[in-house]
């Protein structure tokens, strides 16, 4: 009945929000029905990876793995089945921290954090299965469209400050927010994705450089191994928006974690002169380098991005 009105008047107040939570309410509900019937194959890997699932298409990949598009055979439903990088069997105390972080991931039931319904392994290779978004990645969007106007980055915005305080109240910081790990659905609705994998990716770095990257978003304190808490969320988070405002992300050459360290962001108002001024204050105080400085939760940040939207043309 939702998505029947939600058709007929897109813009009816919280319409999404309440087809995502029913939704994801059906789902928790079957996986329990399932459970309960005492079917023992639900606990066991192999069956879980050799009948459970059956690959439909390769979606996407990339360093933390390649997803495809998968039906679960045994809850009638399609979902999304990441298969982790194979070298992770060379790292048991990465893949012992994965399943447990994952485990906490999958406690998250939030509509603007992606589903995790299950994760399990097969002859080595590890797996993760979430619910299966239809949209695009913010960073395709960001791609496409060069930069993103700051209305619009200001109502998504919005969304990524719940989700993320969401988590933080559960004391799950994601350690990796940046647009790639952003999508926008068809039903306007931003999702986080890969709550789980960061910490794990972390471990895997310290012993290796096979996987990796340039640390684009990455706090000051995260850049030089410190511990870290969820204002390394909230630093990434304004990195981000930065780059939704600009099309380009504060440090992009020469070694990036010092710039991040120690070398104070350009103005984003420099490069897009119609940014409104209270946006480029909060994105530069999220960005602070000390975290004592930076802005103190998502649930700030989010007041500061709701109180801005109707502001903006």
């Amino acid at each position: 009945m939702l998505e029947k009105l939600r058709d007929r008047e897109p813009t009816y107040p919280s319409v999404a929000t309440r087809i995502e939570t029913l939704r994801k309410k059906c789902s928790a509900r079957q996986l329990a029905d399932s459970r309960a019937t005492g079917d023992s194959a639900l606990a066991t890997t192999e069956s879980l990876a050799q009948s459970r699932y059956e690959i439909i298409q390769e979606i996407g990949r990339g360093g933390m793995g390649v997803v495809f598009k998968a039906r679960d055979t045994r809850l009638q439903r399609i979902v999304a089945l990441k298969q982790l990088p194979e070298n992770l069997r060379e790292h048991p105390k990465a893949v012992a921290l994965f399943l447990r972080e994952a485990q906490s991931a999958a406690r998250l039931n939030h509509a603007n954090i992606v589903t995790v319904y299950d994760t399990d392994q097969e002859d080595g290779k590890f797996f993760i299965t979430m619910e299966y978004l239809e949209g695009r990645p913010i960073n395709y969007i960001l791609h496409k469209k060069g930069r993103i106007s700051p209305k619009n980055v200001a109502q998504l915005g919005v969304q990524i400050a719940a989700g993320l305080d969401y988590a933080h109240q559960r004391g799950i910081v994601h350690r990796d927010i940046k647009s790639a790990n952003l999508f926008f659905t068809h039903e306007r609705m931003v999702k986080i994705m890969d709550f789980g994998l960061a910490k794990m990716m972390e471990e895997v770095r310290r012993g290796t450089t096979v996987i990796g990257g340039t640390p684009y978003y990455m706090a000051p304190e995260q850049a030089v191994g410190e511990n870290v808490d969820h204002r390394a969320d909230l630093y990434a988070f304004g990195v981000t928006l930065y780059e939704l405002l600009t099309g380009k992300v504060p440090f992009a050459e020469g070694d990036v974690a010092y710039h991040h360290r120690h070398t104070s962001p350009q103005d984003p108002r420099q490069l897009v002169p119609e940014i409104p001024e209270a946006m480029a204050r909060l994105v530069l105080y999220m960005m602070e380098k000390r975290v004592e400085a930076r802005c103190s939760s998502a649930a700030e940040a989010g007041a500061s991005l709701q109180r801005l939207v109707p502001l903006i043309p």
